[in-house]
């Protein structure tokens, strides 16, 4: 029989939405409050599965980007260009960096809410402690990027690890922008739902398994439905969620797989950097819904 439509249609619903809200809007005060370098310009958004529009119910965290953009008037920002090439472009150096905004970033926190409510230790993010009237955030301080195709560009943002000293670039705001389309042009409004819908059937999947928590990342979860052929989404829970299962165990052992793509289209899905997944584990991860399926 398969998981009835009534506990996937469940399943595909937002969660709540308020507590996260709130989260930012602290998060915005306490940089508002600090007293920044003369000229220096950042930007706060969210990122993650609540601008998208795909947090489930139990979901806490709260993903907070804080972008280095302009000092004064000149937007600053890294790219993929030699010396050379930003010679001819007459581009220059910034007057601040990324170790710059970091500083900043985790003195803003710091004063606001003191410092043993904030942890800078991590590789990527500053954690800043949940309290009664908000949730827990992760502030991630980076700088603007530009990867240039010529002299066109695609703008994402880079950050480096603090443990291992590796850069990183994603696109955040692209992919947000992806997700919206596919739901709305692609989709009849049913792609975030059914990603919703997938994450809740992982949540199942892994119980209490921290090994299996790492192994199926909720952003590599959306990335992978957002390989999904458009027509697949329909009006029947059940059906979408068969039609997701039963292309992705076959997409996921021939070719196609391993042209799948982030939410961003900017990357590859899976591959051996830090920030891609294992096709392995994906196909793991298809096997154990199937058999949440199976046993349901």
């Amino acid at each position: 029989m398969g998981i009835s439509e009534s506990t996937l249609d469940n399943w595909s619903n937002q969660g709540p939405t308020t507590s996260s809200a709130k989260t930012y809007a602290s998060i915005k005060a306490a940089l508002e409050k600090h007293h920044w370098p003369d000229g220096m310009v950042y930007e706060p958004y969210l990122q993650g599965s609540y601008p998208n529009f795909t947090n489930i119910r139990g979901n806490s965290d709260v993903d907070i980007v804080v972008e280095l953009i302009r000092h004064g008037a000149e937007s600053l920002f890294y790219s993929n260009l030699t010396e050379e090439q930003k010679s001819a472009f007459g581009l220059t150096k910034g007057a601040f960096g990324f170790a710059d905004i970091r500083r900043e970033v985790i003195a803003a926190l710091q004063e606001y809410y003191g410092a043993a409510n904030v942890d800078a230790t991590g590789p990527n993010v500053i954690a800043v402690a949940a309290s009664e009237s908000r949730l827990k955030a992760d502030v991630m301080p980076c700088v603007t990027y530009r990867e240039y195709n010529g002299s066109a560009y695609t703008e994402g943002i880079k950050f480096w690890n603090q443990h291992t000293k590796e850069e990183k670039v994603n696109f955040s705001k692209i992919q947000i922008e992806n997700g919206q389309s596919k739901n709305q042009n692609g989709t009849n409004q049913r792609y975030k739902p059914g990603v919703r819908m997938i994450k809740n059937a992982r949540e199942r999947a892994i119980g209490n398994s921290e090994e299996l928590r790492k192994k199926y990342r909720s952003y590599f979860v959306e990335c992978l439905i957002f390989n999904v052929p458009d027509d697949q989404f329909n009006a029947s829970r059940q059906d979408t969620f068969v039609n997701i299962l039963n292309f992705l165990q076959k997409a996921l052992r021939d070719d196609r797989g391993s042209k799948f793509i982030t939410q961003s289209k900017q990357r590859y899905l899976f591959g051996t950097d830090s920030t891609q997944w294992s096709l392995a584990n994906a196909q793991s991860f298809v096997a154990d819904l199937i058999s949440l399926w199976n046993k349901s």
